[in-house]
């Protein structure tokens, strides 16, 4: 817990007192959307974080999100995302989980939520999950109010969903592999409350969200993992190691070592 918050890992939690992480072993996971075929630089700053964790003996899982990819995450977006197709999403789940081996030295499970999704019924999800859920939090959420409130550009029943989708993921996981945290970044705070909620009404167990910080660049007030040229990716096909090392380089000096801290495991 210490470590979290010197790196400046903490946001907000479910958990009743942050130093429950040195006394409990904890089961987490950490999910990423294959929306493209590379992580950026603010993905890292949450898989630091499940770094950290890692090296403090909490089990990591790793989710692909090769089911909520096929629809896309509504959360922090002003507008409908364009679908993908299969071939797009097969590809860029390939490319990401390359780098989740390049990043997690450790020992680390991977899983791949289309794996269940991918037999469950309309009818099937609609009573097992969908009746478990009201409509009136789910209308009160930020980024839902945004969409469907006055003025807003509406969203499809689609993106409406995404929320019970990453749901069920944290509830399939937790009854499967015994998971009962699930780590996230902070705009996802919304739809991981939705896998606490579901563990609870379905089978009366305990279950735990941790957030990181959204990472802002103080300079510009931006969300940070922006250049010139747009978002900075992991990947050097998509951002040259010389511009990977220009976006570092160019970081203000007063938020050098706040950065070092978050991006690095310098003690």
């Amino acid at each position: 817990s210490e470590e979290l918050q010197w790196r400046g890992f903490v946001n907000q939690t479910t958990l009743s007192d942050i130093k429950e992480l040195d006394k409990k072993h904890f089961k987490l996971y950490f999910g990423v959307d294959p929306s493209a075929d590379s992580m950026t630089v603010g993905n890292l700053a949450s898989a630091m974080m499940v770094k950290a964790f890692s090296r403090h003996g909490h089990d990591v899982t790793l989710l692909i999100g090769g089911a909520t990819g096929m629809i896309g995450d509504p959360s922090g977006k002003d507008a409908e995302r364009n679908l993908l197709d299969f071939d797009q999403v097969a590809r860029n789940k390939r490319a990401i989980i390359g780098q989740y081996h390049q990043l997690f030295s450790q020992r680390i499970r991977i899983v791949d939520n289309y794996d269940w999704f991918k037999n469950i019924g309309y009818l099937e999800f609609l009573r097992d999950v969908g009746k478990h859920f009201s409509l009136t939090p789910l209308l009160q959420r930020d980024y839902i109010a945004k969409r469907v409130g006055a003025g807003g550009v509406g969203m499809s029943y689609a993106e409406f969903s995404y929320t019970l989708i990453q749901g069920y993921d944290f509830y399939y996981l937790n009854k499967k592999y015994g998971i009962n945290l699930q780590v996230c970044g902070s705009d996802q705070w919304g739809n991981s409350l939705s896998g606490v909620d579901l563990i609870r009404r379905k089978s009366g167990k305990e279950a735990h969200v941790y957030s990181v910080p959204l990472i802002v660049n103080k300079v510009t007030g931006k969300k940070f993992g922006k250049s010139e040229d747009g978002a900075v990716w992991l990947d050097p096909k998509k951002t040259s190691i010389y511009k990977f090392y220009q976006f570092w380089l160019n970081i203000d000096d007063d938020s050098a070592s706040e950065y070092l801290k978050i991006f690095t495991e310098l003690d």
